[in-house]
Parts: structure tokens; C-alpha cells; sequence
């Protein structure tokens, strides 16, 4: 997690930790208004640290006025909206296997987070 979040020299990112947490999340800058992206969520054991998480993004995100928050685990927060937001998929198939091919385009058999996302 070192060489993806605390050290990349290509997008500052914000990183809180705990001995059974892993909160990652940056800023980013829109026109009018300010965007806390939270990339990357890991817990030991997320119902027992599910608070500690929660803070962690609210503080941070009134420290830099931010007004709106994408979350890589919809579950940490019960308020929430939704619309046509991504991802964007480009898919070049490098087998003839249609079986494997339907599989990998059916976005339920995807286990995506914000941070795998981004790295493209």
C-alpha cells in the first residue's frame, strides 16, 4: 500500500491507519466545489472499526470544505445518491472464448475499488 498511496509522487493522497485499518483518499479539485475521493478502504474487521473509518473520512473532509464524497465501499455511510458516474470500460479481447468473455463484461463478477480504477 506504501508504493500506491503514501509514496506516489503522482497524486497526493491522504492516508489514515491503524493497526486494523486503512483509509486512503484524496482531494480533488471541480470548478465550484471540492470532491473527497476515498480510494481504498481495508479493515480487519469493518463493524468493529466502521466508526473509527467514518470519522476519519468526515474529519478530513470538513478540514478541506469538501461538499461531496466518492466512496469506493458504498456501505460505510446509509446517505447516499446515485447516478451514471462510471466506470468507463474499454474491453479488448485477447481470447475467442465467449464464455470467458461474457463473464469478464458482466460487471456482477467485478470486485473493483476506486484506487483499481484509477491506476489506468
Amino acid at each position: 500500500m506504501k508504493w500506491r498511496f503514501e509514496e506516489n509522487p503522482m497524486q497526493k493522497y491522504k492516508v489514515v491507519s491503524t493497526n486494523d485499518s486503512y483509509v486512503a483518499m484524496y482531494i480533488k479539485k471541480r470548478r465550484f466545489f471540492k470532491e473527497l475521493r476515498v480510494v481504498e478502504v481495508i479493515s480487519s474487521n469493518e463493524s468493529i472499526h466502521k466508526k473509527v473509518i467514518q470519522n476519519a473520512i468526515i474529519d478530513y473532509a470538513i478540514q478541506n470544505r469538501c461538499w461531496i464524497t466518492t466512496l469506493s465501499n458504498k456501505d460505510l455511510f446509509p446517505f447516499r445518491f446515485f447516478g451514471k458516474f462510471g466506470p468507463k470500460l474499454t474491453f479488448k479481447s485477447l481470447t475467442k472464448d465467449t464464455l470467458f468473455i461474457n463473464k469478464a463484461l458482466d460487471i456482477n463478477n467485478w470486485k473493483y475499488s476506486l484506487g483499481d480504477l484509477e491506476l489506468f
